[in-house]
């Protein structure tokens, strides 16, 4: 069943389908995490309902966008939410594979919320939706870093959410790719335990200077804790 939401701290709406895979707390704070400069240029990939380049675009007013996404239908759906907010002629979505050479200028800003499973690994997802969503079946790790290399400008910025399990994988796919990592910080669902996800920022031939961020946490007493509120509404 599809059904219309709006994207938290914009005024924009988007379409999810109740038996496809929709946006959770990762791309709310993927998009917050990447700071973008106002008339900055994006490509979002694995964009899947397009939540990340349209928050992106709500919430830092960018002069143009672009979201990749390899499931047809799941693309189709994402464009509808562009046309729904009037935003033709500043996002565009585009199906297909993200090892494609792609016919698209240099930009500033890569952001990407990739499948979190290594192929092999764990329970596959009963639904090719979920399976391609959840595991890297149909693209590697690797392969963000190879296209972030190709499509972003010299000073560039790659904003990544993943496990923080893969930080290893990450750090050395950058390096090997001129993609310096940056900026990181980790997410833990309550104050003081293990985080479940780490935000990445790499630069396109930046420097050796990292910082690492202090935790985010979501939960405090059962709710959400206030820096949650204030990245989710603007609180």
């Amino acid at each position: 069943m599809i059904r219309k939401d709006f994207i938290p701290g914009t005024e924009y709406a988007i379409y999810q389908d109740d038996e496809k895979f929709s946006f959770g707390i990762d791309a709310i704070l993927l998009s917050d995490f990447a700071r973008l400069r106002k008339d900055s240029s994006l490509i979002d990939l694995c964009t899947g309902g397009g939540i990340v380049a349209l928050r992106c675009h709500g919430i830092y007013g960018l002069s143009r966008v672009w979201g990749i996404e390899i499931q047809e239908d799941v693309a189709q759906l994402a464009q509808r939410s562009v046309r729904e907010n009037g935003l033709e002629e500043i996002i565009t979505l585009l199906h297909g594979d993200l090892r494609e050479k792609w016919d698209l200028p240099q930009v500033d800003s890569i952001t990407v919320n990739p499948p979190y499973f290594e192929r092999g690994r764990g329970i596959i997802n009963s639904t090719e939706n979920d399976r391609i969503s959840r595991y890297e079946v149909e693209m590697e790790l690797e392969d963000i870093f190879l296209f972030a290399r190709r499509h972003l400008r010299e000073r560039g910025k790659l904003f990544i959410v993943h496990r923080p399990g893969r930080l290893p994988d990450l750090v050395a796919f950058g390096r090997q790719y001129g993609l310096e990592p940056k900026r990181m910080r980790f997410v833990e669902s309550k104050e003081n335990t293990q985080p479940i996800l780490l935000l990445l920022e790499c630069v396109r031939a930046g420097g050796k200077n990292f910082i690492v961020e202090p935790a985010l946490t979501i939960y405090r007493d059962g709710k959400y804790t206030r820096e949650i509120e204030e990245i989710y509404y603007g609180k």
